[in-house]
């Protein structure tokens, strides 16, 4: 039977304060860590982003660099609807961009609710974090490159400089080429492709599994089990069974991982980036792998992998008169675009892996952007031979020939750039 009952409320007018002391503070910070599936790094900068407004707390002005961390000894701090005021005033003064500012409203908004705050001071961030919010987007339409194939193959290119140049050993260096071509094939997050296994590649369905918990859209919707399904290019599977022919002791040692140690925090800092740095004063020798790319405004960065995956997707669609919302919603299936609502994920429901990867297949499979060299070295293509018969009366034309070290030298077998259709292999893919 239910029962009537008195609720009582009580005014708490905006003068109210509250007191938190930093002991509260780490425990709601290690509490936060275990009970979300976050990265080190993105931990790091929530702690640094805590300390910062709790800082500025305290001494009413905002510290950054290496003076922003805990205490090393118990401090207490006062909260009030003030301070919030002056502490959104103070970050927009200190120059934050839209994009800072709204990373660390959503970190303090996040802090005053498991403290147990009135929303009646949340209240006071919402809209400073809105309006912050609303200029991000706009500024990340507004930034977004434009990028073609062109680039794709630009840095394929320097890739391949950067390994006559000697600066990156062969198993590096197909390594590099097989993460690269991954991100290209597959339009999905850096942190999503570094975390693939030997096991998830299944050759003779062209695909790869990932696994939901390692996706971001799985985080977001909080999905525990299973998987998402994407695809590869006829270059990326050449690629990647060349990389695991010759890498397959080093992929044992890391527990199958293609590209990482297990147990790795940062997914967002990959050995590709680290080498992408270090090729950054080599511009003068076209070997930079952070090049200009053909928009004329944009370095490339991996991430932008993801980008062209989009945009290269649309533009294929439209060339084979497929450009409808049923293939670009097969896209963002793909690359894993979050979906804003429940329309979306009735869309992705909609769409099968049998019709996203006959769209795969016509738009993008055979897409190429490997160097000659780089399709000779993972077997794409043959190389022909060219007798030494055939090739000694042009040879013998361009020199002396009563030299007879220039003539040896001529007659030695010779590699040809001819490709013919004939030449490609089709074996591995059957």
């Amino acid at each position: 039977m239910r029962r009537a009952g008195v609720i009582k409320l009580e005014y708490q007018p905006e003068e109210l304060q509250y007191l938190v002391s930093s002991d509260d503070i780490e425990e709601l910070l290690a509490d936060y860590a275990s009970t979300h599936d976050v990265s080190e790094a993105y931990m790091k900068e929530f702690e640094r982003y805590v300390w910062q407004f709790m800082k500025f707390v305290k001494i009413g002005r905002l510290e950054s660099g290496s003076r922003i961390k805990a205490p090393s000894t118990k401090e207490e701090y006062v909260i009030s609807r003030e301070v919030l005021v002056e502490y959104v005033k103070a970050l927009i003064k200190a120059g934050y961009s839209n994009s800072s500012l709204t990373k660390r409203l959503q970190v303090v908004i996040i802090v005053l609710r498991r403290l147990g705050v009135s929303e009646v001071f949340v209240d006071v961030l919402r809209e400073p974090l809105r309006r912050a919010n609303t200029a991000r987007r706009i500024e990340q339409e507004g930034n977004t490159p434009s990028l073609t194939l062109e680039d794709a193959r630009e840095f394929f290119r320097r890739l391949e400089v950067l390994f006559k140049m000697m600066r990156l050993k062969k198993k590096q260096y197909v390594k590099s080429l097989a993460f690269a071509i991954l991100l290209f094939s597959t339009g999905r997050r850096v942190s999503e492709v570094v975390q693939i296994k030997v096991h998830d590649i299944d050759f003779e369905a062209h695909s790869i599994r990932i696994p939901a918990s390692n996706t971001k859209e799985g985080k977001l919707l909080k999905i525990g089990s299973g998987e998402r399904i994407v695809f590869m290019t006829k270059e990326a599977e050449y690629v990647l069974k060349y990389y695991i022919k010759i890498n397959s002791k080093e992929i044992k040692r890391q527990q199958g991982y293609l590209f990482m140690q297990p147990g790795k925090k940062s997914l967002k800092d990959t050995f590709l980036h680290k080498i992408i740095k270090k090729s950054r004063d080599l511009e003068d020798l076209g070997a930079n792998l952070n090049f200009i790319i053909s928009d004329g405004l944009h370095r490339f960065e991996l991430k932008y992998f993801r980008k062209l995956f989009i945009q290269e997707w649309e533009r294929q669609a439209e060339r084979c008169n497929l450009l409808n919302e049923r293939v670009l919603t097969a896209a963002r299936k793909i690359t894993g675009h979050r979906p804003l609502n429940d329309v979306h994920r009735t869309n992705y429901a909609k769409i099968t892996e049998k019709e996203t990867w006959k769209y795969y297949k016509e738009l993008y499979y055979d897409l190429s952007v490997l160097t000659q060299e780089q399709k000779r070295l993972v077997g794409l293509v043959e190389e022909k031979v060219v007798s030494k018969s055939a090739m000694l009366p042009k040879q013998i034309s361009m020199v002396d020939m009563g030299t007879k070290t220039a003539t040896s030298h001529q007659v030695t077998a010779i590699r040809t750039q001819t490709i013919t259709p004939a030449m490609v292999y089709t074996a591995l893919l059957n």
